[in-house]
């Protein structure tokens, strides 16, 4: 028994997915999340509707297609985290790979809180009536209540038990002793799942990533009683042409289309886990597929929840905790029905939870490579990075920690994301050679590239996708408000939205510094620099797959 039990807890290989099923299914567990059913929705609101999706759609094909092609190969060939896949092919920009993980990291602690709210809202669902509901209060009948009633009751609850907003509240750095323990819950759950190693957490995605689907279904076919079809269909169908002409609703797109599938932060470290033959081009057709039907299932959802409240009551609703606390508990209140409480939660931690596993595997993986000494120790890491983010969580579990949690969710994706995968385009593009990736997707994971596809591949990698980051990431700073007097909340945001950018000039000043030392990563680039692509890094032999040819053991 103490055997086994030092067997289980002490993992000596990285680990890859049991099959290509689970390896698409992690891919789709990183990619569609969250973002696909809050940011989307938001800005397409925003943009009225199909507007937002044709320049949705553009971006992705411009720019989201490409770099997902790009970091799925160079995760899948190198069996590394971008760490150290960009300090074998440009040592000097080493930093880049290293901010990536820092981004990663910020994005892990913040994107808990929002599962552990869930989880809070979850318990609450176990009640009669639910805690919003506005049977709750004495101010109205609980036979007779419209839909507005039931939004103000949802939006004083979450104000007043996660915003930290009640007017008896003295002490704003006060814990929130039920957070806390969600919080603790949903980091104990993370463990759980992360502790055997990335083979055994495969599973888990068939649940979280099939779930939602058909919860999402239920929700629309609940709502779609209040709302009159013509509405929901001219929001669906409206186009603006003057909108398309202007700037802002293409930088909108690249940034929810960077943050939505994970590209310039994260999906190259998923793509690390995958076997040397899994089919790139395949699986990055069907993950975009898949991300536009998921984003605008989504926006139909969201609508018919928009419709059918007040325009004048939710004009100010544009981030998760309205839309989904707020927005959707008043749904939930007005039909004040436990189970639907109960699916529509487990609904928002199924599509979170998967995203928070790869995140944080993510960040252990950088570790073990890093250390590789310590891959023995696999529990005792995960464990230990899970202690470290639920303290750092705790920040935002205070009576006013959504303000932090606002900053922490609004400028993440800033200025940074943009700009490091800019950097990511130039360094595989220009200083590593864009013919080099191709010659590794053709010799090295057996990928036949017809010529469509590959002038497609050049074109964007070496035009397109750059000008495109680079327009989106100029036109984010001159949209930023600087001038002016700025509080203790602007500058402390700043300083999240460009601390990951810090590490790439530091790390290319090392790299200056330890010029000609000898390090562990001058034989690979030896290795490139001869021009030698034999596979050195997996033994394995490749296969020699069509771009559109469907693996046998993907189809259902």
């Amino acid at each position: 028994m103490e055997g086994w039990l030092a067997g289980w807890l002490r993992r000596q290989d990285r680990g890859i997915y049991k099959n290509s099923k689970e390896a698409f299914l992690a891919l789709v567990g990183f990619s569609v999340g969250l973002g696909n059913f809050w940011r989307f929705p938001t800005s397409a609101f925003e943009f009225k509707g199909a507007t937002f999706l044709i320049a949705y759609i553009i971006c992705l094909l411009s720019m989201g297609l490409p770099l997902l092609i790009l970091e799925i190969s160079l995760g899948q060939y190198h069996q590394r985290g971008p760490a150290h896949i960009f300090s074998r092919m440009c040592r000097p920009l080493s930093g880049v790979g290293w901010a990536m993980v820092l981004q990663l990291l910020m994005i892990s602690v913040y994107y808990n809180v929002i599962l552990s709210w869930s989880l809070f809202y979850l318990g609450g669902s176990f009640l009669s009536p639910i805690p919003w509901s506005p049977c709750k209060g004495k101010e109205y009948d609980c036979m007779h209540y419209t839909m507005e009633d039931a939004f103000e009751s949802a939006n004083r609850y979450f104000n007043e038990s996660i915003g930290g907003l009640s007017t008896e509240t003295e002490h704003p750095y006060e814990m929130h002793h039920w957070l806390m323990l969600c919080l603790g819950v949903a980091w104990v759950l993370v463990i759980v799942c992360l502790i055997q190693g990335v083979r055994h957490s495969g599973k888990v995605f068939y649940v979280t990533v099939l779930y939602p689907y058909v919860v999402l279904l239920c929700l629309f076919g609940l709502n779609y009683k209040y709302i009159k079809q013509d509405d929901l269909l001219n929001n669906l169908i409206t186009v603006e042409v003057e909108s398309l002409k202007e700037l802002k609703i293409y930088s909108e797109a690249a940034s929810q289309v960077i943050y939505s599938l994970g590209v310039g932060h994260g999906i190259v470290m998923v793509a690390s886990h995958n076997r040397v033959e899994q089919n790139v081009i395949r699986d990055s057709i069907l993950l975009c597929l898949l991300d536009v039907v998921t984003s605008f299932f989504c926006m139909q959802v969201v609508y018919s929840v928009r419709l059918s409240i007040s325009p004048d009551k939710i004009k100010d609703i544009n981030d998760i905790s309205g839309l989904v606390f707020k927005l959707f508990s008043s749904l939930l209140a007005y039909e004040n029905t436990s189970l639907w409480a109960f699916l529509f939660f487990s609904l928002i931690f199924a599509l979170g939870f998967d995203s928070q596993l790869l995140m944080v595997s993510g960040v252990t993986t950088t570790i073990y490579d890093q250390y590789p000494k310590l891959r023995p120790y696999h529990s005792f890491v995960i464990a230990f990075t899970c202690l470290v983010f639920f303290l750092l969580g705790l920040t935002m579990c205070t009576k006013s920690g959504i303000i932090i949690f606002s900053m922490m969710d609004t400028y993440t994706t800033r200025h940074s994301m943009l700009f490091l995968t800019l950097l990511e385009v130039i360094i595989t593009s220009y200083l590593f050679g864009y013919r080099k990736v191709l010659n590794i997707m053709k010799d090295n994971l057996g990928l036949c590239l017809p010529r469509p596809i590959r002038w497609y591949l050049i074109v964007t990698w070496t035009f397109l996708t750059p000008v495109y980051l680079a327009v989106t990431f100029g036109y984010f700073l001159y949209a930023e408000e600087w001038r002016g007097p700025k509080d203790i909340y602007f500058i402390f945001g700043q300083v999240i939205a460009f601390g990951p950018m810090v590490l790439v000039p530091v790390f290319a000043l090392y790299a200056a510094c330890t010029k000609g030392k000898n390090n562990v990563d001058d034989p690979v680039r030896e290795i490139y620099r001869r021009g030698d692509f034999k596979s050195t890094i997996i033994n394995a032999t490749p296969v020699n797959n069509l771009a559109f040819t469907l693996d046998p053991e993907l189809s259902i």
